[in-house]
C-alpha cells in the first residue's frame, strides 16, 4: 500500500505525463488496442516507454518512485528538489537491501552535485557508488560515477585525469550500447580537448 507522500509524488509524475503528451495518455486509457498504431512511430515509442516506466515504478513501489520523481524536477530544472528526492530513493533501497537500487540513486545524486558545482558531496556519492559497484561486480552504474568523477576533475582543473577517468567510463557505456552515456563521455572529452587548445 503507497503511504500519502507516495501517492502524491505518483501523481506529481502522472500530471507531468499528461502535461507532456496527452495524447499518449488518451491512448493508455482507451486500451491495448488503441495503442498498435503508436508501433509505428518512433517518437511515439520513446515516450510510451516513459509512460510504462511509470507504471514499473508504481508497481515497485516507492524507492523507485522517489527516484522517478527526482528525474522529473532535473528535468523541470529544479536540482535541489532532485537532490531530496534522489536522497529519499538512496534512503528507500538502503533499507531494503537492493544495491542495484543504490546504486543508481548515487549515480543520479553525483551528477547532480556535479552540475551544481558541489564537489565535496559529488566524490563522497562517487566513491560511494563505486563501493557498492565493486562489492557487486556492477559495471554500468561504475561507468557514470567514474565519468561524474571525470567532470569533477575537469572542473578541479586537471584535465589530463579527468580524460582518464571519462575514457575508462566511456569504453563501459560504448560497450553496452549506451547512447546517452557515450554521448555525456564524448562531450565532456570533447570540452576538455576544446579547453586545452584555448589555454
Amino acid at each position: 500500500m503507497l503511504s500519502e507522500h507516495d501517492r502524491k509524488v505518483l501523481d506529481e509524475i502522472e500530471q507531468e505525463l499528461v502535461r507532456s503528451s496527452p495524447w499518449l495518455v488518451r491512448k493508455l486509457r482507451r486500451g491495448p488496442k488503441s495503442l498498435l498504431p503508436l508501433l509505428y512511430d518512433a517518437a511515439a515509442v520513446l515516450s510510451g516507454l516513459t509512460a510504462l516506466l511509470c507504471l514499473l515504478v508504481i508497481k515497485q513501489g516507492t524507492a523507485g518512485a522517489a527516484l522517478l520523481a527526482g528525474m522529473v524536477a532535473m528535468a523541470r530544472g529544479r536540482p535541489a528538489d532532485a537532490i531530496v528526492r534522489y536522497e529519499e530513493a538512496l534512503d528507500r533501497h538502503r533499507l531494503a537491501g537492493e544495491p542495484a537500487g543504490v546504486a543508481l540513486a548515487l549515480v543520479r545524486l553525483c551528477l547532480t552535485c556535479v552540475l551544481l558545482g558541489d564537489s565535496p558531496r559529488a566524490l563522497a556519492h562517487a566513491h560511494d557508488c563505486l563501493a557498492v559497484c565493486d562489492a557487486h561486480g556492477e559495471g554500468w552504474h561504475r561507468a557514470y560515477a567514474t565519468m561524474a568523477l571525470g567532470i569533477d576533475t575537469w572542473r578541479r582543473g586537471d584535465p589530463a585525469r579527468a580524460a582518464e577517468l571519462l575514457k575508462e567510463g566511456l569504453r563501459v557505456v560504448a560497450a553496452l550500447d549506451d547512447l546517452p552515456g557515450t554521448g555525456l563521455a564524448l562531450a565532456a572529452l570533447a570540452w576538455i580537448a576544446a579547453t586545452q587548445d584555448w589555454a
